[in-house]
């Protein structure tokens, strides 16, 4: 059995910073979900690349490591089928809409988004307990880069620079490229044939990406913010491949 090993705190979170320009909408733009037995690369991306505890608490190691009870379980398994339903829903068209600029547009659904993602937070905040919904923040900067590390509070604990900002977006720049030509990987029967050769050659790639990122993030972080990484993390958390595959409504542990 592989193991999916969750590396030091401050590494993490260092990684964290080089992600931070990516966004929801490229994450729910991402290629078809496959559950399949030696994919797990896909989902290991999904991880890096996505800042929402939509995502997150799909996964039943997740569930496992909060200790959720049944009814939280539930509750958050409608909480979840609620925001789904609200980020398919299609603004209503009025005559007033359908004059705007399709820019203005955009900007409209993006807000409807944003409102109906910070509604599903709110959501969790009442259904967890208050040393859940801190375990899980600590998960969160450990495991869903790049958003967790966005939030105010923790921007402020670690005090990063203008400085340090201008390199790890250089850093950025390299990483999303090379992140973004995995997530576009074409799918269907003839990317399928010589399945198990090209998987491994990209889960190598996925790595490689990682601790090149690390590496370069690490020079940019002065040894001050790498301990104060480490606290805000808590205790690591492992994510083994057997208990790793996302949660859904058709399949409750």
């Amino acid at each position: 059995m592989r193991e999916l090993i969750v590396p030091k705190p401050a590494v993490w979170i260092a990684v964290a910073m080089v992600l931070l320009v990516a966004g929801l909408d490229r994450l729910n733009a991402a290629e078809p979900e496959n559950r399949a037995a030696g994919h797990t690369w896909r989902w290991e991306l999904r991880i890096l690349t996505s800042g929402s505890p939509w995502r997150l608490l799909q996964w039943e190691a997740v569930r496992q490591e909060l200790g959720l009870s049944p009814q939280q379980r539930a509750d958050l398994d409608e909480a979840r089928r609620q925001l789904e339903k609200a980020l398919e829903e299609k603004p209503r068209r009025s005559p007033s809409s359908d004059s705007l600029p399709n820019l203005s547009r955009r900007r409209a659904r993006r807000r409807a988004r944003a409102a109906a993602m910070e509604g599903f937070r709110r959501r969790v905040d009442e259904i967890l307990s208050a040393d859940q919904q801190r375990r899980l923040g600590q998960l969160r900067l450990q495991l869903q880069l790049p958003a967790a590390l966005s939030e105010t509070h923790v921007a402020v604990d670690l005090a990063v620079t203008p400085a340090q900002r201008e390199q790890l977006e250089a850093i950025a720049a390299r990483l999303r490229q090379g992140l973004r030509r995995l997530r576009s990987r074409p799918s269907g029967t003839a990317a399928e044939q010589g399945a198990s050769r090209s998987e491994e050659q990209i889960e190598q790639e996925v790595q490689r990406l990682r601790h090149e990122a690390i590496e370069q993030a690490l020079g940019v972080l002065t040894p001050e913010q790498k301990q104060r990484l480490d606290a805000l993390q808590g205790e690591p958390f492992r994510l083994e491949d057997d208990a790793s595959e996302p949660h859904s409504s058709t399949n409750r542990p």
